[in-house]
């Protein structure tokens, strides 16, 4: 418990790796899009319980683990947010089960301390785009699903996001009264991640009354579906392709591409 307190206090502070691609504002809701960075983390998942229960359930584990509750003894610092992710029901309340992501410093990525506990595990994720809302105060399980609620409101019509579970931050340690900083995030729909690096570049061919776009040098993850480019030479055959991949309304609302425009996939 000492190590635990020592490290939040006096350990050394790190942000998760990540970059603003956009901002926004709408319905007086302030939200940025983020590519952010995978590597290791430390988890913990708890069930049948409601979120602040799981919460101060799984919250102290990844504390002593980062704190030196690890086979090496060490404190490995702070890195923030940590991240919880919580899986909404059709009409909006939580499920009860979350998953807790703790980023591991980068100065123990390549070789993370074995945790003590044996509920925590050391995962492996790849990086995401998320969109994401700020807010302050001590926050609770209506207070994320209400910032959740007017971040999805805002992001209607303009992105396409995932709606079986999103993620909920904070900043800051339970003895800091002021200032106080945590995050709703909603993560972008999977099979279209991998596309959306490229979309400021494509957005400069909007100008243009007719234009094309190449994939040939991306490299989308194994179990996403491939684009036939032997059934891509007509538009129409084109725009089939987007929907088969889900991407049309990502395409329409991001780049102006639409089932007038003329798009070439070479």
């Amino acid at each position: 418990m000492l190590g635990m307190i020592r490290n939040s206090l006096f350990g050394s502070v790190e942000t998760w790796p990540w970059q603003v691609l956009s901002k926004g504002d709408k319905e007086e809701v302030s939200y940025e899009e983020r590519a952010c960075e995978g590597g290791k983390f430390a988890t913990v998942e708890v069930t049948d319980k409601p979120v602040d229960e799981a919460l101060r359930e799984a919250m102290p584990k990844v504390m002593k683990y980062v704190g030196g509750t690890n086979d090496k003894g060490i404190g490995m610092g702070m890195t923030v947010p940590i991240s919880f992710a919580v899986f909404p029901s059709e009409d909006g309340s939580l499920q009860k089960k979350l998953k807790v992501w703790f980023r591991i410093p980068n100065q123990f990525q390549s070789n993370p301390p074995t945790p003590s506990d044996e509920s925590i595990k050391i995962e492996e994720r790849e990086g995401i785009t998320v969109y994401s809302t700020q807010f302050g105060g001590y926050a609770k399980e209506a207070d994320y699903v209400a910032h959740a609620t007017q971040l999805r409101a805002a992001l209607e019509g303009t992105a396409t996001y995932r709606s079986d579970i999103y993620f909920c931050t904070g900043y800051d340690p339970p003895m800091k009264p002021y200032g106080r900083r945590n995050e709703a995030l909603r993560n972008l729909s999977e099979g279209l991640q991998f596309f959306r690096p490229f979309g400021e570049r494509l957005k400069k061919l909007r100008s243009s009354p007719s234009y094309s776009f190449a994939v040939t040098t991306l490299q989308p993850p194994a179990s996403a579906p491939r684009v036939d480019t032997e059934k891509v030479s007509r538009n129409e055959e084109a725009m089939a392709s987007a929907r088969n991949l889900n991407l049309s309304r990502w395409l329409e609302s991001s780049l102006g591409i639409t089932e007038g425009s003329r798009v070439s996939v070479i």
